[in-house]
């Protein structure tokens, strides 16, 4: 009795967010994005969930994977690796209400002592289930302390690669289904990278508002004076035009994140851009390096 009454309570508190024009309805989902029953069917027919897009937001849901692509339930940290890039994305968008359902704790079977704990943090615009703020409501950690939760747990596949499967034998229900893995696969790569373009927006240039008595000083002598400059080179990552800007681990969202700047400046300046000469050593050195850091962030679990 008192589960059903604490179910209807949650039944309510969501319906009646979701009266909210900002409001988003945060589901458990599987990474095939397969939205055929439970909160997953609601978001489906009622509020713009995509089939086939187990992860994000779509129209007004935003899916968090608890199976996967086989509709087996996920581990723990694999789930707490999607909750932790929702958290991350719910705190750059504070203009959202996110309506979150007890993720995990239907049909993929979890209690909500496990899957509760991976929302301590959520900022003020997540609205938990009854029971789930935790602590303190604060902004996702930096990434430089999630070093082992972002770890991407994958599984094997004899056909991901037809360059050394036994391609002959292989049916098309198995192709179907290797196909789907690894379609969900690629996507936690992607949203990996997003996750750290993320990042890079929230960190460029903020010391030109944290030290804009320096910032200024340099800039009006036309950057003769350069205390400011060398030390700005030094806090940022993309200034990948100067031999000093460029970091040891240059990686590729260092150069969309100079892509950006640069574009951006000369355009709201002159309406054009220079060109970006930017050093072939350089962009070697940044493909070799985003490679690396998604392989050191993959683990294949048999």
């Amino acid at each position: 009795m008192e589960s059903a009454k604490y179910e209807a309570a949650e039944r309510k508190r969501v319906d009646d967010l979701m009266f909210w024009e900002n409001a988003t309805f945060v589901f458990g989902s599987n990474e095939a994005g397969k939205h055929g029953a439970g909160a997953a069917k609601e978001a489906y027919q009622k509020y713009g969930a995509e089939w086939g897009e187990g992860f994000g937001q779509r129209g007004r849901s935003f899916a968090i994977p608890t199976k996967n692509a086989g509709l087996v339930t996920l581990g723990l940290p694999v789930i707490r690796h999607y909750v932790e890039e929702f958290l991350r994305i719910a705190a750059l968008n504070p203009d959202h209400a996110y309506a979150v359902t007890r993720v995990g704790c239907g049909l993929a079977g979890y209690a909500d002592t496990d899957i509760a704990p991976m929302f301590a943090g959520a900022s003020e615009n997540c609205y938990l289930p009854e029971g789930w703020r935790i602590t303190t409501p604060a902004t996702p950690r930096p990434r430089e302390d999630r070093t082992a939760s972002e770890t991407i747990v994958i599984h094997p596949s004899a056909t991901a690669d037809t360059r050394t499967c036994d391609f002959a034998n292989v049916t098309e229900r198995t192709l179907l289904n290797s196909s789907v893995q690894h379609i969900a696969d690629v996507r936690r790569g992607l949203a990996f990278f997003g996750a750290m373009l993320a990042e890079a927006a929230t960190n460029h240039d903020t010391d030109k508002l944290t030290d804009i008595e320096g910032f200024h000083r340099d800039f009006v002598t036309g950057f003769a004076q350069t205390t400011w400059w060398d030390r700005h080179r030094k806090l940022n990552r993309h200034h990948l035009l100067q031999a000093d800007g460029v970091p040891v681990d240059v990686n590729l969202i260092d150069v969309l994140d100079m892509i950006a700047d640069c574009v951006m400046a000369g355009m709201a300046r002159s309406g054009s851009v220079y060109p970006l000469n930017i050093e072939p050593d350089v962009l070697r050195r940044a493909f070799d390096n985003t490679v690396k850091a998604l392989t050191a962030s993959v683990v294949v679990e048999v």
